[in-house]
């Protein structure tokens, strides 16, 4: 199964120090949910926090207690050095790939590198309302929002992200034998659940499970490296999507573990 991860922690140096973060499964909605997660931002020299966000292929709702706004949105590349206020803080859903055109009936592409007010997509909800609510009942009313956004929907897409990463499947030539479909098929269809092209799926699937075994450090290097089929292009796109190479971020995971 398909489980991306955004490892923030391990690439800021401020995180342990300067964030309160916390992930929740929520088992209601562990179909189409990765995971609920709430993180505050506190610094009493009020000195600028700088995130990286990598690509997951996830789309999801942010929630910013403090400027009261509810966004959706993903991200197709990765976003280096995204500034966040001081003394914010933040609840967030992330959503499985395929989820949020399977709850919504939009197109994925319409908030894929946007980040776009929950109105524009759910003209019945009411922000104003919405941030009345105390804290904890603001969880729980998305948590209610999103089961019953969640019910019955086809999970076609949703699972066939799954599949791809089970299966390994290493290019565009065995996506389209896979899905038996034709390659302006499966261009089409990827678009509109995804917000992303056969290609960029395959790659972001791999670069999500090298990251996830560099971190656990349960696979050997040139393992990875045959994913990619030489290690030069291994080394490209990794550094393409994280900004330093695989040795780089392995000797920073060693660093970063000892800190915590």
């Amino acid at each position: 199964m398909y489980q991306p991860i955004q490892p923030d922690y391990l690439l800021s140096q401020k995180f342990p120090e300067k964030v309160n973060y916390l992930e929740t499964h929520i088992p209601e909605l562990s179909d189409v949910l990765v995971r609920m997660w709430e993180q505050e931002y506190y610094d009493v020299e009020e000195t600028p926090y700088y995130e990286t966000y990598l690509p997951d292929g996830c789309i999801g709702i942010a929630v910013s207690i403090n400027e009261q706004t509810i966004v959706w949105g993903g991200f197709s590349q990765t976003y280096f050095n995204m500034e966040l206020p001081v003394a914010q803080k933040y609840l967030a859903f992330d959503f499985k790939p395929g989820a949020f055109t399977a709850m919504t009936g939009l197109d994925a592409s319409a908030v894929m590198d946007v980040m776009t007010p929950i109105n524009e997509i759910d003209p019945d909800f009411d922000t104003s309302v919405f941030f009345q609510l105390e804290y904890e009942q603001m969880k729980e009313f998305l948590i209610e929002y999103f089961v019953h956004l969640a019910r019955n929907i086809k999970r076609t897409y949703i699972d066939l992200f799954d599949n791809i990463n089970d299966n390994h499947i290493q290019n565009t030539k065995e996506l389209y034998d896979f899905m038996k479909l034709s390659p302006r098929q499966v261009q089409r269809q990827f678009k509109k659940h995804y917000g992303l092209t056969p290609q960029m799926v395959i790659s972001i699937i791999k670069f999500q499970y090298c990251v996830t075994e560099l971190m656990n450090e349960g696979t050997k290097r040139k393992e990875l490296t045959d994913i990619y089929y030489d290690q030069s292009k291994f080394i490209k796109e990794f550094k393409g999507y994280l900004g330093m190479t695989p040795v780089q971020f392995v000797n920073l995971t060693k660093v970063q573990k000892r800190r915590f």
